[in-house]
């Protein structure tokens, strides 16, 4: 085997073990993208629950009543 062919066999072995890296790298991501998927629609349940708890109290009758003796202070 000659220098040539052996610098060009090692550059061969280099890219193709980075290019066979890369493709577990991206699918080990795909895999925890639901995780994260799951992880964002708690959040929403959670906000959705709050901005209700919210609209709750901003239409209460007494809020407004509230509302005029703080500004009072």
């Amino acid at each position: 085997m000659q220098v040539f062919e052996m610098v060009t066999l090692i550059v061969l072995i280099v890219v193709s073990g980075r290019i066979i890296q890369q493709v577990f790298n991206l699918k080990e991501k795909g895999r925890s993208q639901p995780d994260l998927s799951q992880q964002y629609s708690q959040q929403i349940a959670q906000l959705e629950e709050r901005v209700k708890v919210l609209e709750a109290i901003v239409t209460d009758g007494n809020y407004d009543l509230k509302k005029k003796f703080a500004d009072l202070n």
